[in-house]
C-alpha cells in the first residue's frame, strides 16, 4: 500500500480518513466519471416544489428518491407524487436520462424510460448525469451500480446526519477505462442495459393491459357501494372492515354475478397449497448461497417477485433433504407480506422451489398452460385494484392463507379473452442480449421479458466484474457464460 500525497490532502482539503479510502480491484487503469461527463455541465440537479405544491389531480409528475432503487434498472413509475406550480425545462425527464441519488438513498441509479409522455419532473435529491456520448452513458450506468463505484462514494460520504448528503463527490469516483480491445463492450453493455430497463417498464405495461381486459369485461361502473347489513355481520366469521369495503364487495359482487358464471380455484383446474418449510427441523441442514452451485435448488422467495411480475433476485439453496419444485404451470403467489405478487411457470426452463410464505397453485392434469397464465394476471388484478390489501389480515404487509381463499372467485370469460390476457404474459419471442429491438420486445410476454431481464442482468454482470479485473474474455467466450 502506498503512502497518501499531501498534494492529495490539499486537493480534497478534509483530514477525514474516509475521504482517502480506496477499494482495490485488479485493474489500475482508471479514470474519474466526470471525464465521461460534458465539462461545462456534468449534471442537472433536481427540483423541491415543497409539501404543499403535492396534489392529487396535478398535472405534473415528481420522481423521488424512492422511486429508484438497487433491484432494478428503470425507475418505479408507481411511487410518482402529483404536483402543480411553475418547473424550469431543464428538470423536466427526457428518454434515457441516467439518475444517480445523491442524497438518502446514495449510490441508487436508474436509466429513465418514458412510455407514458407524461411531465416527469425529478427530486432535488437526485442528479441526471449529462454524458458526453449517450450510448457511453448507459456503459457507465452498468459500472455506477456495481458496488465497485458505490463504495467508493459511500467512502467519500460524509456521515453523522440522518440522512447522508454526497454533494458532488460522484464526480470522482472512478471507473474503468477501456483498452483498444474491450471496446465493444461499450455498444453490448449499452443494448443489454436498455433492454433490461425497457424490459421491467413493459413488464410493468402489459400487467395493466390485462387489468383493463378483465376490468372492463366484469366490473361495471356503475357499482352503488351499500354499507353492509348487521345479518351479514354476525353470518360472516370475520368482522374485518376491509372485508366490507367498496373494493371488496365492488369487484366480489361483479364476479359472482358475471354474466359469463363464475368458479372456484378448484373448479378452474388448481388446487392450493403452501411453500415449503425451508427450517432445519424439516429439510434438515441447509446452505444459502448467491451463485448456482451443483446439487444447489434455486430458491425464489414470494418477496422477491416484483409488482411488475418478474423475479427481482434468486438465490440458491443446498439441502440434505428431497424437496419438490414448482413444475409447468404452477403459480406462485405471495401469501404474507407483499400480498398478491404473482409469478406463473410457463415452461421449463426454470425449476425453483419457494418457501412457507408462498402458496402454490398446481394446474390440475390436462389444465392448459395459458389457464395458468390467465390466473397469474387475474391475481395481478386484483392486487392492482387493492383487493388483496383489504382482505389480507395482520400487520406488516398482512397475511392472505388458504383458508381465505374459498370467496375468491373466478369469472368464467369466453375463451377469446382469456387467451388474450395470458398472450399478455406469456408469448414466446427470439431475443439478443446484445442488441436492442423495442419491437421484438413489445411481442415477448411478461414472462418471457423476466426471463431475458434475468440474461441481460447475467451478461452485464459479467462483463463489469471481468472490466474490473482486467480480464475480459474474448465476446463469444463471455455469451456462453451468460
Amino acid at each position: 500500500m502506498s503512502g497518501l500525497r499531501i498534494s492529495e490532502i490539499q486537493k480534497v482539503q478534509k483530514l477525514s480518513p474516509s475521504n482517502f479510502k480506496t477499494t482495490s480491484i485488479g485493474r489500475s487503469k482508471l479514470k474519474p466519471l466526470r471525464q465521461f461527463l460534458h465539462a461545462d455541465r456534468p449534471y442537472d440537479k433536481g427540483i423541491e416544489p415543497g409539501r404543499a405544491s403535492y396534489q392529487a389531480l396535478g398535472d405534473q409528475y415528481f420522481l423521488r428518491n424512492s422511486c429508484i432503487n438497487e433491484n432494478n434498472v428503470s425507475q418505479s413509475s408507481s411511487r410518482y407524487e402529483r404536483f402543480v406550480g411553475a418547473v424550469g425545462r431543464l428538470e423536466r425527464l427526457k428518454e434515457l436520462d441516467v439518475l444517480l441519488c445523491k442524497d438518502a438513498n446514495i449510490g441508487d441509479a436508474c436509466l429513465y424510460v418514458d412510455f407514458d409522455q407524461r411531465n416527469v419532473f425529478f427530486s432535488s435529491g437526485i442528479v441526471r448525469l449529462n454524458f458526453k456520448d449517450p450510448k457511453e452513458g448507459l456503459f457507465c450506468l452498468a459500472m455506477i451500480r456495481d458496488e465497485f463505484f458505490r463504495s467508493q462514494l459511500d467512502a467519500r460520504t460524509p456521515r453523522g446526519s440522518t440522512i447522508r448528503h454526497a454533494g458532488d463527490a460522484f464526480l470522482d469516483c472512478l471507473l474503468p477505462e477501456l483498452e483498444q480491445h474491450e471496446t465493444w463492450t461499450v455498444d453490448a453493455v449499452a443494448a443489454a442495459v436498455q433492454n433490461i430497463a425497457y424490459a421491467e417498464m413493459l413488464c410493468d405495461v402489459k400487467i395493466a393491459q390485462a387489468a383493463k381486459l378483465i376490468q372492463d369485461a366484469v366490473v361495471p361502473g356503475n357499482h352503488k357501494h351499500n354499507h353492509p347489513r348487521l345479518s351479514a355481520m354476525i353470518n360472516d366469521p370475520r368482522l374485518d372492515a376491509g372485508f366490507y369495503s367498496e373494493v371488496v364487495t365492488k369487484i366480489e359482487l361483479a364476479v359472482s354475478n358475471y354474466s359469463g358464471g363464475s368458479c372456484s380455484i378448484n373448479d378452474f383446474g388448481f388446487t392450493i397449497k403452501r411453500g415449503p418449510n425451508l427450517q432445519k427441523r424439516d429439510m434438515g441442514r441447509s446452505v444459502q448461497t448467491n451463485s448456482a452451485k451443483p446439487g444447489y435448488h434455486a430458491l425464489i422467495y414470494p418477496s422477491s417477485v416484483s409488482e411488475r411480475g418478474y423475479v427481482e433476485e434468486m438465490v440458491y439453496i443446498g439441502a440434505r433433504s428431497l424437496v419438490w419444485h414448482i413444475e409447468t404451470g404452477g403459480v406462485l403467489f405471495s401469501a404474507e407480506g407483499s400480498v398478491g405478487r404473482t409469478y406463473a411457470v410457463c415452461d421449463d426452463s426454470l425449476r425453483f422451489i419457494t418457501n412457507i410464505h408462498g402458496l402454490i397453485f398446481t394446474p390440475q392434469e390436462g389444465v392448459p398452460v395459458h389457464r395458468s397464465a390467465f390466473l397469474c394476471m387475474y391475481f395481478h388484478t386484483l392486487r392492482r385494484i387493492g383487493y388483496f390489501e383489504k382482505v389480507s389480515v395482520g400487520g406488516q404487509g398482512g397475511s392472505f392463507a388458504v383458508s381465505y381463499w374459498d370467496r375468491v372467485r373466478i369469472p368464467l370469460l369466453d375463451d377469446a379473452l382469456v387467451l388474450k390476457v395470458a398472450s399478455l404474459y406469456t408469448c414466446p419471442t427470439e431475443l439478443e442480449v446484445d442488441e436492442f429491438n423495442l419491437d421484438l420486445l413489445q411481442e415477448a410476454g411478461v414472462y418471457e421479458l423476466g426471463l431475458f431481464r434475468d440474461q441481460c442482468l447475467a451478461f452485464v454482470r459479467q462483463v463489469v466484474e471481468d472490466l474490473k479485473n482486467g480480464t475480459l474474455k474474448p465476446r463469444n467466450e463471455v455469451f456462453s457464460v451468460a
